[in-house]
């Protein structure tokens, strides 16, 4: 028997979607906190010193940008999702009707 279904959408740009994200992620948003949660880490401490800040900065981004990178996925996937949902019209492939 045949039936119907959603026909299925292509997402075509998500990989330029995810990478502009990213890029404007990380020389953002990520970039900004990292340093100001190294700062914040370095206050009342009197032993700190610029290497220890940067490995704190360093440290901190590379914790930013995967949580940056998982959000990012996520809100691509429900995008593409999104765009699914709003197909309308369906399918159906039709027997040979030449006789």
């Amino acid at each position: 028997e045949k039936g119907t279904s959603r026909s299925p959408v292509a997402y075509a740009g998500w990989t330029e979607d995810i990478k502009e994200l990213l890029g404007l992620a990380a020389s953002g948003p990520v970039s900004w906190f990292a340093i100001l949660g190294a700062w914040y880490e370095a206050q009342g401490n009197v032993e700190a010193s610029v290497p220890s800040l940067v490995l704190h900065a360093l440290r901190n981004y590379a914790v930013l940008f995967v949580v940056a990178l998982v959000g990012i996925a996520g809100f691509t996937k429900f995008r593409a999702d999104s765009l699914q949902n709003l197909r309308t019209s369906s399918s159906t492939t039709l027997d040979d009707l030449t006789h």
